[in-house]
């Protein structure tokens, strides 16, 4: 269930009164509904706060997590980006995961607003050398990211390392299959059938850090041209081949 605008200010106001006593007269206001999905809810607001003898204001991206993984969900995604942008990976910067003590009753994340506009939209209103531009700066990043050292970004590298080279087709298949007996119908059957009698011929080829959801329109461009990657909620380390899957899936935009 979504929250109404009234009470994610009201729950905003709170949380940083209770959270940072030394800013004082705080307002939260131009808070705006960006997206009310199945996956998060996603505000954008600014707050205003007094600190020292300074007057200071933020603009801020506030993405709430639903569901009984939202825990897990949250952590995992504010972690990622918290290292990507360390590394020097393109992403709006994270500053507060909060999961026990939220005014949403549920886990959320703030972080940078990005004041620009997808990259999707961009490109589909560009000429054709701007598209060309566009379309190089958008593939370098993918190739950039999977070009990372996947081991910075886990605890525990291990458990990549056991020498199954089909692991991330198995799992896949796995979760494919989870999908049709949940949803109790065999429309996909055949198919999944043929994937499994071809998975030995797809290992993997080489590790990598991938976003899982990888398109034009969770890029944003910035208003001066600098790019950001978004929307990390199912960053993994898998074979790199699979962020070209779920990339060619979207059909959003025409790369």
């Amino acid at each position: 269930m979504s929250h109404t605008e009234n009470e994610i200010q009201i729950g905003l106001l709170s949380f940083y009164e209770r959270k940072f006593p030394s800013r004082k007269n705080a307002q939260v206001y131009s808070l705006t509904k960006i997206t009310d999905g199945w996956e998060n809810e996603v505000y954008s607001f600014t707050i205003e706060y007094e600190e020292t003898t300074e007057r200071k204001c933020e603009e801020l991206i506030l993405r709430i997590y639903p569901g009984n993984d939202a825990p897990q969900k949250s952590v995992r995604e504010f972690n990622a980006m918290k290292k990507l942008h360390e590394v020097g990976f393109p992403v709006p910067e994270v500053f507060l995961l909060e999961l026990d003590n939220s005014p949403f009753s549920k886990p959320f994340v703030i972080m940078e607003k990005i004041n620009g506009r997808p990259m999707g939209t961009v490109i589909d209103e560009s000429s054709d050398k701007k598209k060309k531009e566009l379309i190089t700066l958008f593939c370098k990043m993918f190739v950039d990211l999977h070009t990372l050292n996947w081991r910075t970004f886990v605890p525990d590298t291990s458990i990549y390392e056991i020498g199954n080279e089909y692991m991330f087709i198995n799992r896949w298949l796995a979760q494919a299959q989870r999908y049709m007996d949940d949803f109790q119908t065999n429309e996909f059957a055949l198919a999944l059938d043929w994937l499994k009698e071809r998975s030995l011929d797809v290992p993997y080829e080489r590790l990598s850090m991938t976003h899982g959801d990888y398109h034009p329109y969770n890029v944003l461009l910035r208003n001066d041209g600098a790019a950001f990657v978004i929307d990390w909620g199912n960053i993994e380390v898998a074979d790199f081949r699979s962020d070209l899957l779920q990339m060619s899936r979207t059909g959003k935009t025409e790369i």
